[in-house]
C-alpha cells in the first residue's frame, strides 16, 4: 500500500492556513482501490489549486471525503471550489450552531434563546454553515 501527502501553498495572505490531499491504496491501481481524502482548502486560490491537483496527480474528481478542521478563512474558503469543482462523498465538519442547547441559560439577558445563539453562530460562520448547505 502507498500514500501521497500533498501540502498546498496557501498564498501570501497567511503563513498558517493549511490545504492538504491525502491518496493512499493502490496508487498504479484503479481509483476503486484509492482513497482520496481533502483537508482544509486555504483560501478560495488554494481551494483551486487543489482542484487542478487531484484531477492532475491523482487522476480523478472524486473524493472520498473532505474534512474542515476549523472554520478560519484560511482553512475553509477553499473547500468551496472544491464542492462546486469535484465530486465529495462525504463532508466532515463541526456545526457549532446545532449544539447550542441550554447556553442561553448562561445570558443575565433574558432575550438571549437557545435559537437566537444558534442563528448568531451560523451567521458569523457563514462559510461553514454555507458549505454544510452546499453539501
Amino acid at each position: 500500500m502507498g500514500y501521497e501527502v500533498d501540502i498546498i501553498g496557501v498564498g501570501q495572505e497567511s503563513k498558517s492556513g493549511d490545504a492538504i490531499a491525502l491518496r493512499w491504496g493502490n496508487l498504479h491501481g484503479q481509483r476503486e482501490e484509492q482513497r482520496v481524502v481533502i483537508i482544509d482548502g486555504g483560501f478560495r486560490d488554494s481551494g483551486q489549486e487543489l482542484v487542478n491537483h487531484v484531477t492532475r496527480y491523482y487522476g480523478t474528481d472524486m473524493i472520498d471525503a473532505v474534512i474542515s478542521t476549523h472554520p478560519d478563512l484560511d482553512h475553509i474558503s477553499g473547500l468551496d471550489v472544491v464542492l462546486d469543482s469535484l465530486l465529495v462523498r462525504e463532508l466532515w465538519i463541526h456545526q457549532p450552531w446545532k449544539h447550542n442547547s441550554g447556553l442561553a441559560g448562561k445570558f443575565m439577558d433574558g432575550r438571549v434563546t437557545d435559537a437566537s445563539i444558534g442563528n448568531r453562530l451560523c451567521e458569523s460562520l457563514d462559510a461553514a454553515s454555507n458549505l454544510v448547505a452546499k453539501a
